[in-house]
């Protein structure tokens, strides 16, 4: 076995999050740093150590129980399993043992349904790109005095066909004017098919729309009214919840 895909299923990162930790130095294989990617692992015989933040080393094991949980990420936190400066992270909210780590990202600034696991394979499959899991998210954001609600719908319909970020055309996606707050201020939903770094917020930027609030509300057929999630909280998904998405 790859020593990131041990790693993943060890419920420590996803298997791009392992890769990283080995660049760091932060893996060990039978107490040596471990710096060559793709090494292959005896997970009967060898031994696979990561450095904790505190800079000490713990031994990883595979976990036999597989677990997801979904977790109701609150505005603040970063979604990360090791700390990054004085933000709390994601997985401070959830039970120590088993490790788990989050599937995908939500930035630091966005709120809402995420999930954490330590199963690698079940990972993998929601975030493979050909996978194209439906995120939905109700996004409260500013508008330019001068937009009619023409003119606002026109140009959140060019954007739904997709924009150029990173030299890279976004997937189509669905927006929806949901309503007015007040004066200057809207609530859209989004539901977008893909993942890009901060996407709706650079989306909506390229029409002069500022995020104030963004929150995940579902990922595939899960979403928070469901769960019955308020901030901070988590349920652990069950077979049949895991299958809709």
């Amino acid at each position: 076995m790859r020593i990131n895909q041990f790693l993943s299923q060890a419920g420590i990162a996803s298997r791009r999050g392992a890769d990283e930790l080995i660049k760091k130095g932060s893996v060990r294989l039978n107490g040596k740093i471990l710096l060559t990617l793709g090494t292959s692992i005896n997970t009967l015989n060898d031994v696979v150590e990561i450095k904790l933040d505190n800079g000490m080393w713990e031994g990883v094991s595979i976990s036999s129980d597989k677990i997801t949980y979904a977790l109701y990420k609150p505005r603040g936190y970063v979604t990360s399993t090791r700390k990054q400066g004085r933000a709390p992270i994601i997985t401070s909210l959830l039970p120590r043992e088993p490790r788990v780590f989050p599937i995908g990202r939500l930035d630091k600034e966005s709120e809402g349904l995420i999930l954490c696991t330590n199963d690698g394979e079940f990972a993998v499959s929601l975030t493979h790109p050909r996978s194209h899991v439906p995120k939905k998210y109700r996004v409260h954001c500013t508008i330019p005095r001068n937009y009619t609600e023409n003119i606002l719908k026109s140009k959140l319909g060019r954007i739904a066909k997709g924009v150029k970020l990173d030299n890279k055309r976004t997937l189509s996606s669905n927006i929806t004017l949901v309503r007015y707050l007040r004066p200057g201020m809207i609530e859209l939903e989004i539901t977008l098919r893909e993942g890009r770094n901060r996407q709706i917020r650079r989306m909506l930027g390229k029409i002069d729309l500022e995020v104030i609030r963004l929150i995940r509300t579902d990922i595939g057929n899960v979403s928070i009214s469901d769960l019955q999630l308020s901030e901070g909280k988590w349920v652990e998904l069950t077979g049949p919840q895991k299958s809709l998405l």
